[in-house]
């Protein structure tokens, strides 16, 4: 896809992490924040090592595949790393992994939103497709952190927020989560 802008690994870590804590305050999330965002801030620290991999190219991987590809990446980073290579070790957390994610699906839809109010329109068509996949996930979020049991309203406002903010960002404002 053409883009007006590229954005670095490290720009969208960033802003993965800054949605990431804005997702977990809101939710009034209890575990720790410093673990949320270390994992936020490294979610893709991989792909300095292979490179951008697109979802769909993801999601086409056999489990095998993908394996052996965490298995190697895992190597060469442990190489970059300190001497043990303690700083690079995965969260197990489940309820942070989700909100990592989350906050990963909604900068990159935060990014299209920008690609589009700077007028790049053939953002559009995959802002069209990728908008209700969001939404499933968006649903497997709140069933994960449990939010549809007893706090669906939880949910439900944060999904407001985030339209919001979509909307505000689509048309050329700055990324808010919330106000």
């Amino acid at each position: 896809m053409r883009v007006n802008r590229r954005q670095s690994v490290a720009e969208h870590s960033f802003y993965v992490a800054l949605y990431a804590v804005e997702i977990a305050r809101f939710i009034g999330w209890e575990g720790s924040y410093e673990q949320l965002m270390l994992h936020a801030l490294t979610h893709d620290l991989d792909e300095i090592v292979t490179g951008d991999i697109n979802s769909p190219t993801k999601r086409a991987m056999s489990k095998t595949a993908k394996e052996d590809l965490d298995h190697w990446v895992s190597l060469k980073m442990r190489e970059r790393s300190s001497p043990n290579g303690a700083w690079f070790a995965s969260y197990q957390d489940e309820q942070a992994t989700a909100i990592v994610k989350l906050a990963d699906h909604i900068e990159g839809l935060f990014y299209l939103a920008d690609e589009h109010s700077m007028g790049n329109r053939n953002v559009q068509p995959l802002i069209d497709y990728v908008w209700p996949r969001f939404m499933k996930f968006f649903g497997e979020f709140l069933s994960t952190l449990k939010l549809n049991n007893g706090k669906l309203e939880t949910g439900g406002a944060l999904m407001d927020e985030i339209s919001y903010a979509f909307e505000k960002a689509k048309h050329g404002h700055d990324k808010v989560v919330s106000e």
